[in-house]
């Protein structure tokens, strides 16, 4: 029996119904087209868990008017978003914490290590991070996005946790709200930019039913 590439797999299985982003997530993460079938069942099951459990927001409370008019100014991507947790005010509250603090769990103080890739890669790899092959939800895996305007490694803009199961991630805001939102739609705009990078850390409670 012949042996399907990965891409002709992919293309046939999941046919137009399919995200074009959830495409790019499998074919991403096999860029060399190899056959790896157990793998390939795994990123299927996710591509199927995604859109079910992208219906309604795992956590957080539904944004004011407001808040939705004023965060889809900042990412017009973003169709579906709650918020988290409250602002804080900028770098100058006492208190106060951003981004790049949040993707690793810190929430009383303002982080920047740098505008460079090289110096996020130090930063992360400081709090236990390593580089991920890929940004898509794994088994037992949590990741952090790392974005750029323009996509240009030395214009860093913003970090996101993967916090919750099915790809939602928690962005802190700069002094404003924390939210959850699915991770590409903070991509575009003129604000963050798009993920240039991921990093990834094991979890034995994550994404458990991509086993």
């Amino acid at each position: 029996m012949a042996t399907l590439s990965l891409r002709t797999i992919v293309t046939n299985y999941l046919g137009k119904a399919a995200p074009l982003s959830i495409k790019r997530d499998i074919l991403g993460i096999y860029s060399d087209d190899r056959p790896q079938i157990y793998s390939l069942k795994r990123q299927l099951n996710y591509m199927q868990a995604h859109t079910a459990c992208h219906t309604s927001l795992p956590i957080g409370s539904p944004p004011s008017a407001e808040q939705k008019t004023r965060f889809r100014k900042w990412f017009p991507n973003l169709q579906v978003f709650n918020i988290t947790a409250p602002a804080t005010g900028g770098s100058s509250i006492p208190g106060s914490y951003n981004c790049i603090a949040w993707s690793v769990g810190i929430t009383n103080q303002w982080i920047w290590p740098g505008d460079t890739v090289a110096a996020f890669d130090t930063f992360y790899a400081s709090y236990g991070w390593s580089v991920a092959a890929n940004c898509a939800p794994e088994y037992k895996k949590r990741k952090v996005a790392l974005y750029a305007m323009n996509r240009d490694p030395n214009n860093c803009t913003h970090g996101s946790r993967e916090t919750v199961d099915c790809d939602w991630h928690e962005s802190k805001c700069g002094g404003a709200e924390r939210i959850v939102h699915d991770r590409r739609q903070m991509e575009g705009g003129n604000v963050y930019g798009d993920i240039i990078k991921c990093y990834e850390k094991a979890d034995p409670n994550a994404n458990l039913d991509l086993a």
